[in-house]
């Protein structure tokens, strides 16, 4: 008696993960994801990244504070 613990899953799912995992590890995608993130905020400007630094920060000191 066997016990299948994964269901067989189709094979596009299958390639889909492989490739994602080998251009995650080769550091491919990092670099995509890096230069996209890099030309999004030359056109809109570097504006949101200092609002979400800033809102970390004062999470972070509500939280100290909280302790």
């Amino acid at each position: 008696m066997s016990t299948v613990i994964l269901p067989p899953s189709e094979r596009w799912r299958d390639w889909f993960l492989a490739v994602f995992i080998v251009l995650s590890v080769s550091g491919i995608l990092p670099a995509l994801a890096c230069a996209a993130l890099g030309a999004l905020f030359d056109v809109i400007g570097w504006w949101p990244v200092y609002v979400g630094l800033a809102a970390l920060l004062a999470a972070f000191f509500r939280w100290v504070w909280s302790l």
